[in-house]
């Protein structure tokens, strides 16, 4: 279960804006005063009407469809609260939860509204608060559209009454208490609830270490966040809560570091062991994380880990089932760390939806190092070390590709196959083209060679291109003379371009398109009619395509072009085996080649983007629908699935991302 959309209007500095976030994890940027703190507060507030609204029903009350036992969320009218009780934000006064603004002088006489859609498997609810100011200091708070609540859908949503939500609000760790008592469970849930979760930092450690199994996670998870796994982390327990007052904690970092009490760690340290505690929050139908600031006192290869963690556990670790971790931050180093599908950017006093920032795509740059999809969001802080050859550095791979667009395609690729979600961290290289690779790679090869961060740009170099036109066997002669003359891994696409390698597998393609139709467009159609449509658009395009490379001026480009690539190879490479019968046989080669595929069906080896774009586009005209919105060729990238994934994209993954951390 998790929150999917969430509306915040009228808290403090929130007008209005709309967040579609992940399932997993959502981190929120932007400069001081944008609205970081205020969202989290607000994700905060509607857990905690949710619970103070909360009742069970003794009573049947037929007209809105309650019976005897069910739960329901206050009286559909009023319900009031003092003020004081409100600990889900922090604020010195009872009016300063309510947006002010100079240009809207009646903001502050309005209620806040909080709505959110909760996910679970297929189901969607939405449930919203409203709470208004009233007299004596107190607030109103009341369900939004009580009176059309689907009340039944409400009790078979949740799983875990009376406390079917838990929310963990990270609190500053310099308030650690040099001593702590030992407590009961209810004592600890209420001070987590309160936001004072340090406060019993050493009783959740206690409850934890009960259970054995996700106590060893959890040491194991301290290792890797804080030394790479090279050090083990041991804790020790003093006291027990059957007789004694006081519990105590000794840490041990590796085998020859001395057990010292809790309270003498670092900073960085103490804050690891709360946000992981957050993790390891006893299980509810939906645990909310809200972390402020949490890269306080951490060194960035600390953060990196750290992000690669909660990414791990939200997705694929039983220890923090149903748990959606909201982190706000402006550190440069903890935004370079985190996949562009997780960042939120905030801009102070605007109105509109914000959604993950992969989706605003960076003005990319003809040739020359590509900008990251973190770029936009370093700059507006202001950073004067925002440079991307930074971002180039600090990353796992350097991919040198044709173009700005192949930069795009390929993180996407990479990104929707992570089956674990450890952040795909590259840079790209744009050439303008394959020749321009090939005869300008030497140099460049020994300017990466002179930059470096541990190791040298080149040493985490891929080369990926486009084989244009060129026999499978001398695309395979290419691609394996390349690699072993420049010592780092290379992938040639099988296909003419990346846009084409859609059309290398119909029957995948046949099904990709019929999802999108179905789930974009609304189209409600048979996979057997999408079929039919494509195979004809596909007989109609070998057609075009044989007369494309019958044209006289097609044949004395293809002469060139072979020319020009043979030459490359033999002079920057020493590589002669590619092309085999003489400057004779170059044309003739690829066009019994290119022609024995069309006789086959066959289009991949031949079709260019704009060939692509025209298909599929046709395909939606041909059903009165909507082209899906951006790019088209990202659009068929995330919408794709195991069964609907491409041979090509599983071959270029296994190649970017061998051996990455």
């Amino acid at each position: 279960m998790h929150i999917a959309w969430m509306r915040i209007q009228n808290f403090k500095s929130l007008r209005s804006a709309d967040f579609h976030f992940n399932a997993d994890l959502n981190v929120l940027t932007g400069v001081n005063n944008s609205g970081k703190t205020t969202v989290l507060e607000a994700i905060s507030l509607w857990a905690e009407c949710f619970q103070k609204l909360l009742r069970q029903a003794d009573r049947a009350v037929t007209k809105v469809g309650v019976r005897r036992g069910d739960f329901r969320l206050g009286h559909p009218n009023h319900n009031y609260f003092d003020h004081a009780e409100l600990i889900s934000s922090r604020s010195t006064g009872y009016g300063d939860i309510f947006h002010l603004s100079a240009e809207d002088e009646a903001a502050a006489s309005r209620p806040i509204e909080i709505e959110a859609n909760l996910v679970h498997e297929e189901q969607v609810l939405q449930i919203g608060f409203s709470v208004r100011a009233s007299a004596g200091s107190s607030y109103d708070i009341v369900l939004k559209n009580a009176e059309r609540f689907p009340v039944r859908e409400f009790n078979d949503f949740f799983q875990r009454f009376p406390e079917p939500i838990n929310v963990v609000y990270a609190s500053p760790v310099a308030l650690l208490l040099p001593r702590e008592e030992f407590e009961l469970r209810p004592k600890i849930s209420a001070r987590i609830r309160s936001r004072q979760s340090v406060q019993v930092l050493r009783n959740r450690l206690y409850q934890l270490k009960k259970d054995a199994t996700r106590y060893q996670r959890f040491e194991s998870d301290v290792s890797y966040i804080l030394s790479d796994g090279k050090l083990p982390v041991t804790l020790s327990f003093e006291g027990d809560e059957a007789r004694d007052v006081e519990l105590g904690v000794k840490v041990q970092l590796g085998p020859r570091d001395l057990p010292k009490d809790i309270s003498l760690l670092g900073s960085g340290t103490l804050q690891i062991l709360e946000i992981l505690l957050a993790l390891y929050a006893e299980p509810r139908d939906l645990n909310l994380i809200l972390l402020d600031e949490p890269d306080s006192y951490i060194h960035r290869d600390i953060q990196r880990r750290l992000v690669a963690a909660l990414q791990k556990h939200v997705k694929v670790d039983e220890s923090a089932p149903n748990a959606q971790i909201f982190l706000a931050t402006h550190n440069e180093g903890l935004i370079r760390s985190t996949d562009a599908r997780h960042l939120f950017h905030l801009e102070a006093g605007r109105e509109r939806a914000y959604h993950p920032v992969y989706r605003d795509q960076s003005e990319g740059r003809g040739v020359g190092l590509q900008p990251s999809r973190q770029i936009k969001i370093l700059k507006t802080l202001g950073s004067e070390t925002s440079l991307d050859l930074l971002n180039a550095l600090e990353a796992d791979r350097l991919i040198l590709v044709e173009g700005e667009d192949d930069a795009r395609f390929i993180q996407a690729i990479v990104e929707k196959a992570s089956l674990v979600p450890v952040t795909f961290r590259a840079m790209y290289w744009s050439f303008g083209g394959v020749e321009e690779i090939l005869k300008t790679l030497p140099q460049y090869r020994s300017f990466f060679e002179q930059i470096g961060n541990g190791k040298s740009l080149w040493g985490k170099v891929v080369l990926v291109f486009d084989p244009d036109h060129l026999t499978a066997e001398q695309r395979a002669a290419m691609q394996a003379g390349l690699q072993k003359k420049l010592k780092r891994p290379v992938y040639v696409w099988r296909s003419y371009t990346v846009e084409a390698t859609v059309f290398a597998e119909p029957s995948k393609l046949k099904g990709l398109v019929h999802h999108v139709l179905q789930s974009s467009a609304g189209v409600t159609t048979h996979l057997d009619d999408v079929s039919r449509r494509i195979d004809q658009a596909l007989t109609d395009l070998v057609s075009a395509l044989r007369e494309r490379i019958r044209a006289p001026k097609a044949q004395s480009e293809l002469f060139h072009r072979l020319r020009t690539r043979q030459e490359h190879l033999r002079d920057s490479f020493e590589i002669s085996n590619v092309f085999q019968g003489g400057e004779g046989r170059l044309q003739p080669d690829f066009l019994e080649y290119a022609n024995r595929l069309l006789d086959q069906g066959q289009v991949h080896h031949l079709a260019t983007k704009d060939d692509v774009a025209e298909l599929v586009l046709g395909i939606f005209k041909s059903f009165s629908a909507p082209p899906p919105s951006g790019n088209l060729f990202e659009a068929l990238i995330e919408a794709s699935n195991p069964s609907t994934r491409f041979m090509e994209w599983d071959e270029l993954t296994k190649v970017v991302t061998e051996n990455h951390p």
